[in-house]
């Protein structure tokens, strides 16, 4: 009995260490998959991390596109402004010419009607008959 009792005991303990040890290596397995765990947590965090850090890169990169765009637009508005300017200079330049030119024309015409009357006059007065007869 004191032999069944002590095989008993024996048996007993080597039960508690095997639930022991199974108990140690489910501790240990679930630390291991604890520490899997945080470490796809903090690689899915970096990767995270990564894309915020390119969608901030691109966003600035998109900024600056448009900012060139921009720029060239108001190089371009500035430039036909300019072109513009020029050409209204040159449409008033245009309409002072052809005024000038008028009042030429007209100035000229005023003497040649000056000179018609004058010369008809003249020819009245040769062909006078009061001439004549003073003649």
């Amino acid at each position: 009995q004191k032999f069944h009792l002590q095989r008993l005991r024996r048996q007993r303990l080597q039960l508690q260490n095997f639930h022991l040890q199974r108990l140690q290596l489910q501790k240990f397995h679930l630390q291991g998959l604890h520490r899997q765990r945080l470490h796809l947590q903090k690689l899915h965090l970096q990767r995270l991390q990564l894309q915020k850090f390119h969608l901030q890169r691109l966003r600035r990169q998109r900024l600056q596109l448009q900012n060139f765009h921009l720029q060239r637009l108001q190089l371009q508005k500035f430039h036909l402004q300019g072109l513009h300017r020029q050409r209204l200079h040159l449409q008033k330049l245009h309409l002072q010419r052809l005024q000038l030119q008028k009042f030429h024309l007209q100035r000229l015409h005023l003497q040649s009607l000056h000179l018609h009357r004058h010369h008809v006059q003249r020819l009245h007065l040769q062909k006078s008959p009061f001439l004549v007869m003073v003649l």
